[in-house]
């Protein structure tokens, strides 16, 4: 059971009640994911959403590993004789990771330095009489006069105030509670770079801006703090945190001389002794200070990462249905023909040198849509796409309008396939074929379903930002890999399909447990149920509970086995199933606000579980990525047929930190800026999803650029049925939004005590709770969406702490299923 002094600080940083953080943290030991406790306990934990989750259990574990730090102090202090009731106070306070560690240094041996060497020539009294102002009535030399011993290699008084000075600088650079106001100054300070090399950065122009770059650390975004980290590390610039000149020198006398009167004679001996011990906590307490921001770079550019590769792995699948995959290289084609499973139908090299050879590649790929009647042509979204499109193109002109019919064409992003394809793993997956082949493959069964493909590649192969080597490897790691179990729990796993490495990525199983059901499915030749889960050695009870839910088979003895509801939760469905004189399996999807959930609670059974129970119900059939739909645009087939104001239909192709790329199906990707996306498509369960098909409209095309610009906000004047103002004009030639027409002003809401409108206008004047504002959110982007909560911030968002979500039972009764995102209008 976690320490109440960890439950304590856990209810103070996520502002969440004890017991809601007691059941989280019960749950957590004993082996419960987020995932499952988002999905499954959300009556215990309060319907905490499951990033919270991950953030709590992040820091539960970094409190735990606080509170065994502070037992290895206490027992050190212990053998050394000095813990104090000062110490274990201070201990029992601070949460502190580099004052901890400072603290423990403290109580160890220091090695043999210039400060000892010091010691050892009999100058620790001189320096010690100088700290308690045992003067004498003496000056500084006079007072060390005494303490010359040519012996001991102290010739002069000019040495010996030197030792002394060296002694009380190493000892106030070792005092830990020194340590930290230094390192809370330095927080406040700036971090200059100065060039090493100006001419080697000159000619390469990368880092031009950072030859003389000074900011202040709380600015620094994530970005640019990992592009000066880069800089350094390659030799270009040097880094320096820096504070205002003398401010050290206060800040050192106001706990080591405030009693020196201004003309006494030990001031400026005091000041070269401040001087020098500041010189040492610079360097320590600055990498301190430095290894911190890097920590945060990484942390926000992880998050990022994060988001662009959940907005892949949730994008929507075509499903079990045949695709016909076509790429092109200068003078063949690789055609490709997935079956419902995934499986290699058919594949063949395409020549296409002469007009002889693209007659008979037609001919091959009319005939192979004649018999085969795919869904959809998977081509190439990028290098390829030009030659693969001028294909298609070629293929629908031979197909004319006869019988046989072109099915919906889909771009893919290729690069991670091509790695893919050309790595051991693809090689070990696909081999005795070429790297063309199996690029092709790949694009067909990431179209069929993206999210089992990409998540047996290298994530850091996706394309999910520019900085990948920048950041911290195993945070990087960590973070994608709980995306990735994230998105498996979300969709579920077939337990009697799924390999051991895709196993492995089930949150809460091991990859030597997903070792042991594979080879248990072998033997057993397959499983009947969920319930034979529990027949594998090496799992326990509670591993089997905590990951079940997440499972699926397919066609087994129990029905309910192929959705997402959990086995614990059988009993209430077969009770909700009885009542209503229906099969379990008819409760799928089926609206069930008129069921009493109170009727089926019990002592061990809450009323907000039967709900969340009810809820999956309603929920079980609709796949939560959507459905693949085709984004063809009638009469848009190039650059020249796009227009100001047209509507078209287009598939996200890419999230970027400043907007999204939409494919228009020209060749050509479209811009939606972050200022025209709505609000809602930028966070939660509402992002934008790379392979979602959106509305958007044209807002402006530079043909001799090949740019195109889009919002996804319909144009006010079509809303109006009127014609643009000039003002809308000019603003879509500049690709922002146009100023709508105020109201009057008293339609605007009052204000109060000079304070700001109720309708949210004027100034907001500033605003505490907050550390800085984000201009707007961002996609993909250090902005992109609210902080999450983590163990520095104990607010709920921005907003602190928001009501829970009614659950859609009572009154009312509960939500109905928000179907597939294809049927879902944003305009």
């Amino acid at each position: 059971m976690a320490a109440e002094a960890t439950l304590d600080r856990l209810t103070a940083e996520f502002d969440a009640p004890v017991a809601v953080l007691a059941n989280v943290v019960a749950l957590l030991e004993e082996g419960a994911t987020p995932a499952y406790m988002a999905r499954y306990r959300r009556d215990a934990i309060a319907n905490l959403h499951e990033d919270r989750l991950f953030a709590i259990a992040e820091r539960h574990h970094a409190l735990e590993d606080l509170v065994q730090r502070k037992a290895a102090i206490v027992q050190q202090a212990q053998e050394r004789g000095r813990l104090t009731p000062e110490l274990e106070s201070v201990l029992a306070n601070t949460v502190d990771q580099d004052y901890l560690d400072d603290l423990y240094q403290s109580l160890r041996p220091r090695r043999r330095g210039i400060a000892q060497q010091m010691e050892e020539k009999g100058l620790l009294p001189l320096a010690m009489g100088i700290q308690h102002r045992q003067f004498d009535d003496k000056g500084p030399f006079e007072l060390a006069a005494t303490y010359v011993d040519a012996t001991k290699e102290v010739p002069t008084p000019e040495a010996a105030l030197e030792g002394a000075l060296l002694i009380l600088a190493d000892r106030i650079a070792h005092d830990a509670d020194m340590r930290a106001k230094a390192r809370d100054e330095l927080r406040r300070g700036l971090l200059r770079a100065a060039p090493v090399d100006p001419e080697r950065a000159k000619a390469g122009g990368r880092y031009q801006e950072l030859l003389d770059f000074a900011e202040p650390i709380h600015r620094i975004p994530p970005g640019r703090m990992l592009a000066l980290r880069r800089a350094e590390r390659e030799g270009i610039v040097r880094l320096e945190l820096t504070v205002a000149d003398g401010r050290h020198r206060e800040l050192l006398r106001e706990r080591y001389a405030m009693d020196l009167p201004e003309d006494s004679p030990y001031r400026e001996f005091y000041d070269l002794v401040f001087d020098r011990a500041w010189q040492q906590l610079q360097d320590i307490c600055g990498k301190d200070v430095r290894r911190r921001i890097k920590e945060r770079a990484d942390r926000e550019a992880v998050r990022t990462y994060a988001r662009n590769l959940r907005s892949q792995l949730l994008a929507p699948p075509l499903g079990s249905k045949k695709v016909l995959v076509l790429r092109t290289s200068s003078k063949s084609a690789w055609a490709v023909l997935c079956t419902e499973d995934g499986a290699v139908g058919t594949y063949k090299t395409l020549p296409l040198d002469t007009e002889e050879q693209q007659k008979g590649a037609m001919e091959w790929l009319t005939e192979l849509l004649r018999t085969e009647q795919p869904t959809a042509i998977a081509i190439p979204h990028g290098r390829r796409q030009a030659g693969s499109e001028k294909l298609v193109a070629h293929l629908r002109t031979h197909l004319g309008d006869g019988e046989v019919k072109l099915p919906m064409v889909v771009a893919v992003d290729e690069a991670a396939s091509t790695i893919y394809a050309t790595g051991n793993a693809g090689k070990k997956a696909m081999p005795g074929v070429e790297v063309g082949v199996r690029t092709a493959i790949s694009l067909g069964r990431r179209l069929q379903d993206p999210l089992l493909e990409l998540a047996r590649m290298d994530a850091r192969t996706l394309g999910l930002g520019q900085t990948l080597d920048d950041v911290h490897q195993g945070l990087l790691q960590r973070e994608l890999h709980a995306v990735t179990s994230s998105c498996l729990a979300q969709v579920g796993v077939d337990l009697n399909t799924a390999d051991a490495e895709l196993l492995a990525l089930v949150p809460g199983l091991s990859r030597e447990q997903a070792d042991a059901i594979v080879a248990h499915r072998k033997k057993a030749g397959g499983f009947a149920s969920r319930a034979s889960l529990a027949d594998v050695a090496g799992l326990s009870a509670s591993t089997v509970r905590n990951v079940v839910g997440f499972l699926r088979v397919q066609g087994g003895s129990e029905p309910l086995d192929a959705t997402p509801i959990h086995p614990d939760d059988y009993p209430i469905v077969h009770a909700v199933a009885q009542q209503l004189g229906v099969e379990p399996l008819a409760l799928l999807g089926r609206n069930l606000r008129d069921v009493d959930a109170g009727a089926f609670a019990s002592d061990t059974t809450t009323r907000g579980h039967v709900i969340t129970v009810l809820q999956q119900l309603q929920r079980a059939n609709a796949d939560v990525r959507g459905e693949l739909v085709d984004t063809r645009n009638e009469g848009v087939h190039t650059f020249a047929d796009l227009h100001a104001d047209r509507q078209l239909r287009g598939r996200v192709a890419n999230l970027t930190e400043f907007g999204a790329f939409v494919d228009l199906g020209i060749g050509q990707d479209g811009l939606v800026h972050i200022s025209q996306i709505p609000g809602h498509r930028l966070r939660g369960d509402e992002m934008l999803c790379v392979g979602e098909v959106v509305t958007v409209w044209v807002q402006h095309t530079d043909a001799e650029k090949r740019k195109i610009s889009l919002t996804m906000h319909q144009p006010r004047h079509l809303q109006e049925g009127r014609l643009p103002t000039i003002g809308e004009r000019m603003a879509m030639q500049q690709g922002r939004p146009a100023r709508g027409p105020r109201g009057p002003r008293e339609d605007r809401g009052p204000r109060q005590d000079g304070g700001p409108r109720q309708d949210g206008g004027g100034g907001r004047g500033p605003r505490p709770d907050r550390e800085q504002r984000p201009e707007r959110p961002m996609l993909g982007g250090s902005r992109q969406l609210p902080k999450r909560r983590g163990p520095d911030d104990g607010r709920e968002g921005d907003r602190g702490p928001r009501p829970e979500r009614d659950s859609g039972y009572g009154d009312r009764g509960p939500r109905g299923p928000r179907g597939p995102r294809e049927n879902r209008v944003y305009t």
